[in-house]
């Protein structure tokens, strides 16, 4: 079955100036450092694989907007592993967003917005 890719815009994970992510992973097996996957282009923006949605809440600070806690690909292990993101970012990860919901009907989510 053929893995499918499932991306997000997040540039606050970008140094100004660069397409490079500011943080890197040091690899267990040798004396080397092991660069997070790259971000890829879709629809002229840069994006970033999300492993899964582990959360989600209404946050108070910003008008009770719904945001997502979203473990990334390639970060395990470090600060950036997770990151809790508005509903907005996730334009192109709706499917992940689905299959959230079957698991935890009881969430808050578009429908308590």
């Amino acid at each position: 079955m053929p893995q499918t890719r499932l991306l997000v815009r997040l540039p606050s994970l970008l140094i100004r100036g660069t397409t490079q992510p500011w943080r890197f992973t040091p690899s267990a097996t040798c004396n080397r450092t092991e660069y997070p996957p790259p971000p890829v282009e879709v629809d002229g923006e840069i994006e970033y694989e999300i492993a899964e949605i582990l959360d989600t809440k209404l946050d108070r600070r910003f008008q009770h907007k719904l945001r997502y806690l979203v473990k990334w690909t390639g970060y395990e292990g470090t600060d950036e592993e997770t990151t809790w993101i508005l509903v907005d970012e996730l334009n192109h990860a709706q499917k992940l967003v689905n299959d959230f919901y079957v698991k935890y009907l009881d969430k808050p989510g578009p429908h308590s917005v």
